[in-house]
């Protein structure tokens, strides 16, 4: 063995420790130091999620422009948040890391965060700590409000009405409790979008029928859908219904043999109540071209190449095409007053509107959308 090499192996079970510590504190201090000579303000954005432990952890993000002109976006830090998560709750721990690198009232610019409610209070919360000499009207001007996030609210608005939140909110609660016989029966009111939900959610259920599912081989021009795997929608993934209603029309043929075969075991009462029949089908293939109007927003919203500037065409955009899409199914249903499919989508593209259209001409906050990064 080299003797040179000594200093450089460990010579304590701390030691590896030790050095790791060492390198953070000092990539921290440098970071510190270049968010202290930006030449911009510095920007916030952070958001809450839960860990595989589980845990809930916050991870908080700074945007700013260093000294060469740069723009620059990094991490400051990833904490646990204990306790209830409440706008002052979060607000704190955001507060805390922020007064670590020394960023104050004169430095902090914009929060960039989803629509929650609680993210409204954090930010207050912080600002009134950093940034006394600030009214309310000026604190609510430095909230800005997540592109992304918009565009999956109004899609959840599409897809489930006026009241979405208040259903999510019902479905998340019962979730928790494991009250799986009640989440199914208020999928139930949402028609062909419940059946495809709880039509999913079971055939997913159990490795049996995941396997009796991946049995169906239909071959031919469709044997390129043969071995795709169903997708489950989740109120948290943006764009996760389209995925899962295309997934679902892909594999179309596959589900109606699956619906027709199989034979529940003891104990379940299968799918009697949630088969797609034809109407449900065509149901999904309309909202499957509207959603794809969403998709598209949403993409246009990611990304570190463009500006806020760009999307204020992709908002004007994107309520046109509601818009359009709404005068299209009221004119059908005046024709056709006997398809409840036209009256059925008409509502959802009204509800999708009125969710749109305070964000896109800026009746809540002119200045409070950016993109997602």
């Amino acid at each position: 063995l080299n003797p040179a090499l000594l200093n450089h192996l460990p010579k304590a079970a701390k030691t590896i420790r030790s050095w790791v510590m060492d390198a953070f504190l000092s990539k921290k201090q440098r970071l510190r130091e270049d968010l202290q000579r930006s030449r911009s303000r510095i920007s916030i954005s952070f958001d809450l999620w839960t860990s595989p432990n589980p845990y809930a952890i916050l991870g908080v993000i700074a945007m700013w422009i260093d000294t060469t002109g740069k723009r620059r976006t990094t991490v400051l830090g990833i904490r646990r948040v204990y306790g209830e998560h409440t706008g002052e709750n979060l607000g704190s721990v955001v507060l805390e890391l922020l007064k670590e690198y020394d960023i104050g009232g004169d430095e902090i610019g914009y929060f960039m965060l989803d629509n929650a409610s609680s993210n409204d209070t954090a930010v207050g919360f912080i600002l009134k700590e950093l940034c006394p000499w600030m009214d309310s009207k000026q604190r609510r001007h430095r909230r800005l409000r997540c592109l992304g996030h918009i565009v999956n609210l109004c899609c959840q608005a599409f897809l489930m009405g006026r009241n979405c939140e208040k259903y999510l909110a019902k479905l998340e609660k019962h979730y928790q409790r494991g009250d799986y016989a009640k989440v199914e029966e208020l999928w139930k009111k949402f028609g062909c979008l419940g059946r495809l939900h709880n039509l999913v959610r079971y055939i997913r259920l159990t490795p049996q029928r995941r396997e009796e599912f991946a049995a169906i081989i239909i071959g031919g021009d469709l044997s390129e859908f043969d071995g795709l795997e169903l997708i489950q929608n989740n109120s948290t993934r943006w764009n996760s219904w389209f995925h899962s209603i295309t997934r679902a029309l892909n594999v179309r043929e596959r589900l109606e043999i699956f619906s027709a075969r199989h034979v529940p075991g003891k104990g379940s009462q299968g799918i009697a109540n949630f088969k797609l029949d034809g109407q449900h089908w065509f149901e999904l293939e309309k909202i499957e071209l509207a959603l794809k109007d969403f998709y598209a927003a949403t993409l246009l919203s990611e990304g570190k190449k463009t500006s806020l500037a760009d999307w204020f065409s992709t908002l004007d955009c994107l309520l046109r095409e509601i818009s359009e899409t709404k005068d299209h199914y009221h004119d059908i249903h005046s024709e056709d007053d006997n398809n409840f499919t036209w009256k059925y989508l008409q509502s959802c593209a009204d509800a999708a509107w009125q969710a749109f259209y305070p964000y896109a001409y800026g009746l809540i906050n002119p200045y409070g959308i950016i993109h997602t990064r």
